[in-house]
């Protein structure tokens, strides 16, 4: 189902081709008779399932319900523009015809491009999709959508279920939300000031309205180093502060950022002293961090990738005030090259017993795979998972 927001919204976006994926791997507890890094043959007969929404078709991030359906967001080419798209499926894999009929939607905010980069579910059901779109002018802004546990546009948020916010004086994008206890929507990304691109972030209220308690005024911009500052990846800690993970360059090159702010979007000193932390750790020019949780003990978790001279995985442990864990691979941090090219880290989590997991992509000089990475609590690559701790598994056929 194409959903409309109205010929109001416009926005210049960018094409990005790809396809929307799904990979369900056996890493917790395998099913009978499978071992972990296995794939899960009770999810579409073999683990790993492609689903056709537009012309082009690109998923972006995914969030997994209570009932255990999978939700899938991101954007598809549908006629000329791509509009936000979201899947969402069964625990098996098929489409979950009680979301929108067919289990797909595409919500069109104008005549022009819609990107969605994040995905949230409510603990009532409605879903909050995040991405980039611009709202009657030359610029980008934040792009905000909820939807009913159903896949209909939630009138209740912002009368329409569409939200557009402008952070800085130029583009913005969002990249990545979460729901706070009290149930604020927080997103953040980056946005222009003008002269360089700085993290931003944005609170809501559950009404779709900006929060004037976070920053005076519900949005704010962070400039960290002497270049750019971007931010892509968000969790929020057990104590209702903001994770949040990115780059920053130096001067040089890009540098993995954590920031820690509090719930009103204030550094907090106790990380690092400055509520911030950086590190060059790559020999190349760009180290990233793409994903971002809060471990189990309180320790901050990060999923990104270090520049060597190609890419490869990394994952990074600080303590909760921002010290690297030198428990964690002695010095907090670890990298891993898996193909003979790029490598990245995209996501991580932490498992019951510790292990620490982080999925991205790896890239052998011909084809791009979808590739996991498993370390033990200790930051070691754990060989119980697909006999070496990295797996990767070609799902199309580029």
């Amino acid at each position: 189902m194409r959903l409309s927001g109205g010929d109001s919204w416009r926005h210049a976006g960018k094409r990005v081709c790809a396809l929307v994926t799904v990979l369900l791997l056996v890493v917790a507890v395998p099913s009978a008779g499978a071992a972990p890094g296995d794939l899960d043959s009770g999810f579409s007969s073999d683990g790993k399932l492609l689903t056709d929404i537009g012309t082009t078709d690109s998923g972006r991030a995914v969030a997994i319900q209570s009932d255990g359906k999978i939700v899938v967001a991101g954007y598809a080419l549908m006629g000329g523009s791509y509009d936000f798209a979201v899947a969402r499926f069964d625990s098996d894999g098929s489409l979950d015809t009680a979301f929108s009929s067919d289990g797909l939607v595409a919500v069109d905010l104008s005549s022009t491009h819609e990107l969605a980069y994040g995905v949230a579910i409510q603990s009532d059901g409605k879903i909050l999709i995040v991405g980039t779109t611009d709202y009657g002018g030359v610029n980008t802004d934040f792009g905000v959508i909820r939807l009913t546990p159903t896949g209909a546009l939630d009138t209740t948020f912002s009368s329409d279920g569409i939200v557009a916010v402008g952070v800085g004086s130029g583009n913005d994008y969002a990249t990545d939300v979460e729901i706070a206890s009290d149930g604020d929507v927080v997103i953040v990304g980056y946005g222009h000031n003008g002269s360089n691109w700085d993290v931003a972030a944005i609170r809501l209220d559950s009404s779709g309205n900006l929060d004037t308690g976070f920053s005076s005024d519900g949005k704010a911009l962070y400039a960290v180093g002497s270049g750019h500052d971007y931010g892509y990846g968000l969790d929020i800690a057990s104590v209702g502060d903001l994770l949040v993970t990115g780059s920053s360059h130096n001067g040089s090159d890009d540098d993995v950022l954590v920031l820690r702010l509090d719930g009103n979007g204030n550094l907090d000193t106790a990380f690092d002293a400055d509520g911030i932390w950086t590190a060059d750790i790559g020999s190349g020019t760009a180290d990233v961090g793409w994903g971002i949780i809060e471990a189990s003990d309180g320790d901050v978790l990060v999923g990104g990738s270090s520049d060597g001279g190609d890419d490869d995985v990394l994952a990074v442990r600080l303590t909760a005030s921002g010290v690297p864990d030198t428990a964690f691979s002695g010095d907090g941090k670890v990298t891993v090259a898996i193909g003979s090219a790029n490598d990245v880290g995209y996501g991580i989590s932490e498992q019951v017993d510790g292990s620490v997991v982080v999925a991205g992509t790896s890239y052998d000089g011909s084809a791009e795979d979808v590739a996991v990475v498993r370390f033990t609590a200790s930051g070691v690559l754990d060989t119980t998972f697909s006999g070496d701790g990295k797996l990767t598994t070609s799902i199309g056929s580029g």
